[in-house]
């Protein structure tokens, strides 16, 4: 059963590598270190700014940028989930004092970008020659004097994706279970049976998706329907929350920017999770957002009247 396991792992390793198959980067910007807050992003004239590649780096100790690109959908990934992902080289180090982002696409504010949050979905069926407006207004965070800014369009393969999170959920609960428990047997029985229907000598070829589609109706069949509908389904309630701190370790600028940041990624999750519910109790946090960002306030009295969001 060791063998079993080291060789799904190595499996699902491969699997997350094939969710992104295809990428292009965002080559070049135009840039303004500026504290000034843009209200009218949408007609936001950038004909002074600086150019910028992505081979430069930014940076400072609480400084403000506001960066702007326009990117464009490919042919190869026409049809295909297109994500705009960014990264900065400080992932994986602590999130209170890293580089924090508004992304803005085509003039209307979208979430915040930070180590935790990467990415954006720009289209789940992208349309080849189509345009998107990028812009940023970034905030360095504490001595981060060598940022960089990797962007890139990224393909987002949605049966892929959902492949490996439905098998790497029972693994992962696997490997914490007593390696002679009926229960960590028949997981990893289960996954394994599973992806040895998975045809993987030719990435994103028809064979491949073929046998992912079997694959797929395999652990959905054998392992959620039978085996985890044979042992009863608990019921799980879980309700997201942010807890962000008035100026603990920045301004109260910084918060207000962090609470318009922090519930616009919110509101973005329930588009696309419409099950998501959300609770945030600081009266502050929406005195801030309603004065920043009015259009993200009335969004949230939506939610709220659809209790969807607890205020």
């Amino acid at each position: 059963m060791i063998q079993i396991r080291e060789r799904v792992g190595k499996m699902l390793e491969y699997l997350e590598g094939q969710i992104y198959p295809a990428q292009v980067p965002v080559e070049s910007w135009k840039m303004i270190r500026t504290d000034e807050k843009f209200q009218d992003v949408e007609h936001l004239d950038t004909a002074g700014w600086a150019d910028f590649s992505r081979e430069q780096i930014w940076g400072g100790h609480r400084e403000y940028y506001w960066f702007e690109t326009t990117v464009t959908i490919p042919e190869e990934f026409a049809g295909k989930c297109v994500v705009f992902q960014l990264t900065t080289g400080r992932e994986g180090e602590w999130d209170a004092t890293n580089p924090q982002f508004t992304i803005y696409v085509n003039g209307k504010l979208v979430q915040g970008l930070d180590v935790n949050h990467r990415e954006v979905i720009l289209a789940e069926k992208a349309a080849a020659g189509e345009t998107y407006r990028i812009i940023l207004s970034a905030f360095t965070g504490d001595q981060n004097f060598s940022l960089r800014l990797d962007a890139c369009l990224r393909v987002l393969d949605r049966a892929t994706e959902k492949y490996f999170y439905d098998l790497n959920v029972p693994y992962q609960t696997a490997r914490l279970l007593p390696e002679d428990s009926q229960a960590y047997l028949t997981i990893l029985k289960a996954v394994n049976e599973s992806l040895n229907l998975l045809d993987m000598r030719r990435e994103g070829s028809p064979e491949y998706y073929e046998s992912l589609a079997r694959a797929q109706e395999n652990i959905t069949r054998e392992f959620y329907d039978k085996y985890c509908g044979e042992h009863g389904q608990p019921e799980i309630y879980c309700v997201g929350h942010t807890h962000i701190d008035c100026a603990w370790l920045w301004t109260l600028r910084v918060t207000e920017d962090k609470a318009v940041r922090s519930f616009s990624t919110v509101l973005e999750l329930m588009r696309q999770y419409p099950e998501y519910i959300f609770m945030s109790s600081q009266p502050q946090l929406y005195k801030y957002v309603k004065k920043n960002a009015p259009q993200v306030y009335e969004e949230i009295k939506e939610r709220v009247k659809e209790g969807r969001w607890e205020p």
